[in-house]
């Protein structure tokens, strides 16, 4: 596989430095093991491997391969392709998560210092300035100031 695609090399089974004689092996030896086979070989799969065996065995058509190997359009990728916006998309998406969490994180809080202002501070303590939530209890939400 090569970038994540099926190569001519792929086919045939071999290393792209393959000479010329292993390419022969390499598609006698495929072609031998579709005719042993119980059912008939597929049909494309037959061409393909001749397809193959006919391109890597010519030296100039496999040098042409090659090449294009090496050509992003071999990937589907254009040369002057603009880069996609997914990335800007998952970007906002974060923004506005980040945003929903904030919010209801604040709201939660405004809303227990509210409910701890009401009650009463108990009477063996002093109270607590008015800058931090009213409960004197030791817990995670008193040292954070209300709004």
């Amino acid at each position: 596989m090569y970038g994540g695609k099926q190569t001519l090399y792929d086919v045939l089974e071999l290393r792209r430095s393959a000479k010329d004689e292993e390419i022969l092996r390499a598609y006698q030896r495929l072609k031998a093991e579709m005719a042993k086979g119980i059912s008939t070989p597929d049909p494309q799969r037959v061409a393909l491997l001749h397809e193959a065996y006919e391109v890597l065995s010519d030296p100039e058509r496999r040098a042409e391969y090659d090449r294009s190997l090496r050509d992003l359009r071999f990937f589907g990728i254009a040369r002057d392709a603009r880069p996609s916006h997914k990335s800007a998309v998952i970007a906002a998406a974060l923004v506005l998560a980040l945003a929903g969490l904030y919010f209801v994180l604040v709201r939660s809080r405004s809303s227990s210092c509210a409910s701890r202002s009401a009650r009463p501070a108990p009477a063996s303590r002093s109270p607590t300035p008015s800058s931090t939530c009213a409960s004197s209890r030791a817990t995670a939400w008193a040292a954070i100031p209300c709004e």
